[in-house]
């Protein structure tokens, strides 16, 4: 693929990114009168290439709706994500040069080597585990893993855990001003990464 085509079909994630603020901005907008489909759209969001922290707004939709709507709505969401993902991480692993880093890696040649041995189970266990779930995500895509299974995995995984949250927001008693202490906690050390590889700013 030549470089023009290539940034000609790399326009996808500036649209993206131009698009997933804008979900954001209508979650707080219909917050207080739509707050599943809000919910549905910051989903959509958080689970993409912005760093929004999902689990206390899990949590505390959990405090107004049943757990088992919530997941279903926050892992639906997701399946909209993971296709977003796929076909941005496909248009960049097509690239000349990434493709031949990506052969020359070693250390993505051992991750791929044991990320295909159980590729669907490996995704599920990711996506409901506290680790970190996007080095699978880039990993899936750039092997040439099924959309179709990746998504599916995404979702089996990710319901569990958006159904666990939303139980603790349900079950146990949390004053909104907790919930909102965690989410800009966790907001915070994305943004400054962010913000460092921005303006090229080096690790102390």
């Amino acid at each position: 693929m030549s470089d023009k085509s290539y940034r000609s079909r790399i326009k996808i994630p500036v649209i993206l990114a131009i698009i997933m603020p804008m979900l954001i901005g209508l979650f707080f907008l219909l917050k207080s009168k739509y707050e599943l489909p809000a919910l549905f759209l910051f989903s959509i969001s958080a689970n993409s290439f912005i760093p929004f922290p999902h689990e206390p707004i899990v949590i505390y939709y959990g405090k107004m709706y049943s757990p088992f709507i919530v997941s279903i709505i926050c892992g639906t969401a997701n399946c909209i994500s993971s296709v977003i993902d796929y076909v941005v991480f496909e248009i960049i692993f097509s690239h000349k040069k990434i493709t031949e880093l990506k052969g020359k890696n070693k250390l993505y040649k051992y991750a791929e080597h044991y990320f295909s041995q159980t590729p669907f189970w490996t995704m599920v266990f990711a996506g409901f585990s506290p680790i970190p779930f996007y080095p699978f995500r880039v990993i899936a895509v750039a092997s040439g893993y099924y959309k179709w299974k990746y998504v599916i995995s995404t979702f089996i995984g990710r319901v569990p855990r958006y159904y666990i949250l939303a139980w603790i927001g349900n079950k146990y008693f949390i004053d909104i001003r907790y919930i909102i202490i965690l989410f800009f906690v966790m907001i915070i050390p994305p943004l400054i990464k962010i913000i460092r590889s921005r303006f090229h700013i080096n690790e102390l």
